[in-house]
């Protein structure tokens, strides 16, 4: 058995990564949706601490079982052989996607802070953190203080968070810019190969002595911005695709698995090739050759396979809903909470698994994760109303429907009137919005003739909801609540007032009106 590395065995595939590696892409929307969150929360005056656990809850919860798994192999491992270098390498390997999370939870902790600086100074928060990323470069890679290079993972991931930031806001310019944005960033990242010491792979390469991906560094950076150019100067043709039914349901239904598919397809490829080795099956081919690229998409094909289970058995960790009105716990408890899974996953990533000493693996460090997810309560509680809100959002046509609907209230309201402001409601223009968008989203519905099944899966609703969010509070509901209320409820009938109307050819127009009067 021959064990080989295609990048080290097939130079040019190197180039490839440029295309796959779409790490930058995830930072990104992460900073278009942080930045859509806490907006939403400030405007509903929700404090850093309850808007701090719903983010924790679909990152930390769904690593759980990851962990638990590997545990529960590295102690049948050890107890069968106690060579564990085997061991070692492939627990790297199924843990490698978290070290994702320790960066990502890092952002997310400082998204206030970020998108103040952003709010205040726009883009100049973005380059002085790609200042700031020259200089560990710099420092890292020129002075051989390679220590403070991994200070980048925070530093080249924020700056591009702050481009999602910039995407939110609206201040990331029409195509023309964001194509300029796309050159930009590939003639940087061309310079930085060819003239600097920067290998051409954005990914790891065996041998190599500097990696453009552990820690990151400006080639991730400036790879960054071309994606963030390329794919945003694509956004309105995007959206338009994904206004059908078909497209939106199947974006909507990936992303509700997209943490548990991360987090297990090379758990998936490790099973899968741990199989194929016993077996003598599909490992016969010298990679690079014409019959091992002639069979990457049946293997493809097969390790989607594989990961079906496993995202059917563990996606649930990632939808949890705990019960509601739980409140959520104080932010220094998610602050320590979130220290503890980092301080447990980052020795897991870099090192693997096992250790030298008793019990043959790394047992304080598979244990902080469960002890820091203890402290964040696993999350808080995700109401039925706020997950509604947010998938609703996330659907291109909702967002469209929102902004145009913002211009056309006065059209609706001719006279300025707002029957929410005459009944004395807090919040009369929202209340009047809700009820504008409910009506516009119900006339879409009816116009593309879908029945309630079908717009729940456009809207990431369920059925259930979407009934709700369509029939609202029924008129004998609503007179059953005043009845509840101690009211006693009489509808007077009585013959119409007459109304004058206006005069035609000197005459009077007189027209009969009935009116319907609710004592309560």
């Amino acid at each position: 058995m021959v064990y080989a590395d295609l990048l080290t065995t097939v130079p040019w595939v190197q180039w490839l990564t440029w295309l796959f590696q779409v790490m930058p892409v995830f930072f990104l929307v992460g900073g278009y949706v942080n930045g859509l969150s806490w907006q939403a929360a400030q405007n509903r005056q929700k404090g850093y601490a309850p808007w701090l656990a719903h983010r924790l809850q679909r990152l930390i919860l769904p690593v759980l079982p990851v962990l638990a798994a590997w545990t529960l192999i590295s102690l049948a491992w050890v107890m069968l052989d106690p060579n564990t270098a085997q061991l070692k390498i492939i627990s790297r390997v199924a843990i490698v996607p978290v070290w994702f999370l320790v960066v990502y939870i890092l952002i997310v902790l400082l998204v206030p802070l970020a998108y103040r600086a952003w709010r205040r100074y726009n883009y100049a928060s973005f380059w002085t953190l790609v200042a700031v990323a020259a200089l560990l470069d710099l420092v890292a890679l020129g002075a051989g203080w390679r220590l403070l290079g991994w200070l980048n993972y925070l530093i080249v991931y924020l700056a591009i968070h702050q481009l999602g930031f910039a995407w939110q806001t609206g201040r990331i310019g029409g195509p023309r810019r964001r194509l300029l944005w796309a050159a930009g960033g590939l003639t940087a990242l061309i310079a930085l190969v060819n003239l600097g010491p920067y290998p051409v792979s954005m990914v790891t390469v065996q041998g190599e002595e500097i990696s453009n991906s552990m820690p990151p560094n400006l080639t991730m950076l400036a790879l960054g911005a071309a994606q963030t150019g390329l794919l945003l100067a694509l956004e309105k043709p995007a959206r338009r695709l994904l206004e059908r039914g078909v497209l939106w349901t199947t974006t909507v239904l990936i992303n509700s698995v997209i943490m548990t598919v991360f987090l297990w397809h090379f758990t998936t490829l490790i099973l899968v090739s741990a199989l194929a080795l016993f077996t003598g099956v599909g490992l016969s081919f010298f990679p690079g050759t014409d019959a091992w690229w002639l069979t990457r998409p049946l293997w493809i094909a097969v390790l989607v396979l594989a990961l079906v289970p496993f995202v059917a058995a563990f996606t649930r960790f990632e939808r949890n809903v705990l019960p509601p009105h739980r409140a959520a716990p104080p932010a220094w408890q998610l602050l320590l909470g979130c220290a503890l899974v980092s301080f447990g996953l980052v020795p897991l990533t870099l090192h693997g698994i096992p250790t030298e000493s008793w019990p043959g693996f790394n047992l304080l460090a598979l244990a902080l994760p469960f002890i820091g997810a203890a402290l964040v309560r696993f999350g808080p509680a995700r109401t039925r109303e706020l997950e509604n809100e947010e998938s609703l959002w996330q659907n291109p046509t909702a967002r469209k429907v929102y902004n145009s609907l913002q211009t056309e209230i006065e059209k609706s309201e001719p006279d300025g009137s707002n029957i929410f402001a005459d009944l004395g409601r807090p919040d009369a223009e929202a209340h009047l919005l809700k009820e504008q968008l409910v009506t516009r989203i119900e006339r879409i519905i009816r116009q593309r003739k879908l029945k309630q099944v079908e717009a729940a899966a456009l809207l990431g609703l369920s059925q259930p909801d979407v009934s709700r969010l369509l029939r609202g509070c029924s008129l004998e509901r609503l007179l059953r609540l005043l009845t509840v209320l101690g009211r006693d409820v009489e509808i007077v009938i009585h013959d119409p007032t007459p109304h004058v109307e206006g005069e035609t050819e000197g005459h009077s127009t007189t027209q009969l009106q009935g009116k319907l009067t609710v004592a309560a």
